[in-house]
């Protein structure tokens, strides 16, 4: 009796997570490709942004992005909104994460995928950068 149930209750998560799976991934795909991204950094200037190491997680939500560091860190808040395309997505770490922490809405991008940087937000406005830069 016992292993029976062991067996419907793994059954009922693998479905559960498959489930929850497909959500996160459709709400993803709501977004269109190429996704518009954005991401917050802590910053003294931005001209001191390294465009080829922008960091992994991102959000296609702008009013989602923020630093998770910003009360510590250095600097002033921007926001940098970028253009990737959605097969650079690492979906089993974009599952993993938006589980774990539903309201950051982040994804997180595979190491070293190409962006396009549009620009960046800062508190006098949008700075256009059109480059390319990498996670």
């Amino acid at each position: 009796m016992m292993l029976a149930a062991k067996r419907v209750l793994a059954r009922y998560l693998v479905a559960s997570f498959a489930e929850e799976r497909a959500r996160i991934l459709a709400w993803l795909d709501g977004f269109g490709d190429p996704l518009t991204l954005f991401r917050a950094v802590r910053v003294e200037d931005i001209q001191n942004i390294d465009y080829d190491k922008l960091g992994q997680f991102w959000t296609p939500e702008k009013a989602a992005a923020h630093s998770p560091y910003g009360v510590s860190g250095k600097g002033t808040e921007v926001i940098i909104e970028a253009v990737a395309r959605r097969k650079n997505v690492d979906e089993v770490a974009t599952v993993a994460t938006f589980r774990r922490y539903p309201d950051e809405k982040e994804v997180r991008m595979e190491a070293s995928a190409p962006v396009v940087v549009k620009g960046v937000y800062t508190r006098a406005g949008f700075v256009p950068v059109h480059r390319q830069g990498r996670v």
